[in-house]
């Protein structure tokens, strides 16, 4: 949080913001596909195990009550799968949007951080640092693959030594 507070964007990566903004949308669009891929599978698996538990109490395999709990149970599973699909396409932003939200971010670093949830952090994340964050022990800090970031740290790491570490 701290870092993030001192940092600004600079000229450089605000004119980067499309560049960042197609990497990020290509990732999430990604990331949501994979999601969709697991819940369809885990909804058709819910519906076929709703069939087979209808078909086993035609046949008189299962008790009423136990028909009862497993209906319920499966119909509880498929809704949850429905609506977490349908939060998928809801999700569907454009560009124009994913800019804007991008920019404001970038102008908001600490803040946005701090309001996120995981998902948002790991793509907040992503759009400053596509190739992710690196750390080597040598440096004892990130290194310089981080060129925006790095050049932040090395300036507060100046003005903590100018003004006495405060």
């Amino acid at each position: 949080m701290a870092l993030l507070g001192t940092m600004e964007p600079k000229e450089e990566l605000l004119n980067r913001v499309p560049q960042m903004v197609a990497a990020a949308w290509k990732h999430r669009k990604a990331r949501a596909e994979e999601e969709r891929r697991q819940l369809t599978t885990r909804l058709a698996e819910q519906k076929a195990l709703q069939k087979q538990t209808i078909e086993a109490r035609v046949k008189g395999q299962i008790s009423d009550e136990d028909f009862t709990t497993m209906k319920d149970s499966i119909a509880s599973e498929i809704k949850l799968f429905e609506q977490a699909l349908a939060a998928l396409d809801e999700e569907k932003n454009g560009m124009q949007e994913l800019t804007k939200t991008t920019e404001y971010r970038l102008k908001n670093l600490a803040l946005c951080w701090q309001n996120s949830n995981l998902k948002d952090r790991v793509e907040l994340q992503f759009s400053l640092w596509p190739d992710g964050l690196r750390w080597t022990k040598k440096d004892a800090f990130l290194n310089k693959g981080n060129s925006s970031l790095f050049q932040q740290v090395e300036e507060m790491m100046r003005d903590l030594k100018v003004n006495g570490g405060r």
